[in-house]
């Protein structure tokens, strides 16, 4: 629904589809994504300077026809950042740990999914 989640849809089609989409696909995946924040590092001032940007991502790879769920499994990404005290600087380096969340997470959905359908075939 936001720019995060096209760019997670773009990078995972690339990944699961890497010469187009299939003019009769099989399979459904679904994909729940939710971002937390954890501070690591604080000043005596009680002030972040370091966080944990952790992203999940829920999925539910479904068979088309029947509608039955074939995989249900979840991954996690946390990648860390600097709080700094210029606030578009905090805000590039909080997206940049976003944008290597979704190349993360990515990766290995396509990698458990990949490895879930060659153990059925």
């Amino acid at each position: 629904a936001d720019r995060i989640g096209q760019q997670f849809h773009n990078h995972l089609l690339d990944k699961l589809t890497p010469k187009g989409r299939s003019p009769a696909p099989r399979y459904v995946l679904v994909v729940t994504l939710t971002e937390a924040r954890q501070s690591l590092a604080v000043r005596k001032d009680t002030v972040a300077t370091r966080a944990n940007l952790i992203m999940r991502a829920s999925f539910k790879l479904i068979l088309i026809g029947d509608n039955s769920v074939l995989m249900t499994n979840s991954a996690i990404s946390a990648n860390s950042y600097n709080i700094l005290n210029e606030e578009f600087a905090t805000l590039s380096a909080e997206n940049d740990a976003r944008v290597r969340a979704v190349r993360e997470l990515s990766d290995t959905i396509r990698t458990r999914v990949a490895v879930y359908l060659d153990n059925i075939n």
